[in-house]
C-alpha cells in the first residue's frame, strides 16, 4: 500500500501535521483552507446560474 507522501499521491500528497495559515478581518478570522472552499463554491454558483441548460431553445418551442 502506497503510503501519502509517496507512491501514486506524489503531488497530490499535503503535510497535515503543522499549523493552518489564517486570515485576519477584525472579528472575522478564516483560514486559508476555508476561503479556497467558498472561493470554488461561489465561482461553480456563478457558473450554473449563467450558463445555459443544454438543448436547443427550438425544442421547446416544438412541444408548445
Amino acid at each position: 500500500m502506497p503510503s501519502a507522501s509517496g507512491g501514486h499521491a506524489g503531488l497530490l500528497a499535503v503535510g497535515l501535521d503543522g499549523t493552518g495559515k489564517y486570515l485576519h478581518w477584525g472579528v472575522i478570522q478564516l483560514s486559508a483552507a476555508n476561503l479556497v472552499v467558498i472561493a470554488l463554491i461561489v465561482v461553480l454558483f456563478v457558473a450554473a446560474v449563467l450558463l445555459p441548460f443544454p438543448g436547443d431553445a427550438s425544442d421547446d418551442e416544438e412541444q408548445k
